[in-house]
């Protein structure tokens, strides 16, 4: 081959490697960027871990009270259809979470589908 069409192929495959390279190392930075790191954690916790605020709600399942702390919607080379949720009991204990709340019909049936009330938190209200 010439030195003009190697260019070329080069340059294609730099090109479709960086269009679909990020579907591929996205999910995995996902999971290893907002995966708990203790299974008891706290919001402030994974505050600190995570280095975001975290938009916490307190929700009535199924008569029995919870926090719901939605982290950051991270899109890096695929879209997620929701954004990480964590959910803490009356202790401020992590009890359950998801990576995607849009595409997880486990955590939506475990804890969606029997919302009764639903409040928005002030930052000093999870601490």
């Amino acid at each position: 081959m010439k030195k003009v069409e190697i260019t070329i192929v080069v340059a294609c495959l730099g090109v479709l490697g960086s269009i679909v390279g990020p579907m591929f190392v996205g999910p995995f930075y996902i999971r290893h960027r907002f995966t708990p790191r203790e299974k008891t954690a706290t919001i402030a916790q994974l505050e600190k871990d995570f280095g975001v605020r975290l938009e916490a709600r307190r929700v009535a399942v199924r008569g029995v009270y919870y926090t719901f702390a939605r982290g950051p919607l991270v899109s890096w080379g695929n879209v997620p259809s929701g954004p990480p949720m964590y959910i803490f009991d009356s202790q401020g204990h992590l009890v359950d979470y998801t990576l995607d709340v849009g595409d997880d019909p486990r955590f939506a049936d475990k804890w969606i589908h029997g919302t009764t009330s639903n409040r928005a938190l002030q930052p000093t209200e999870t601490r």
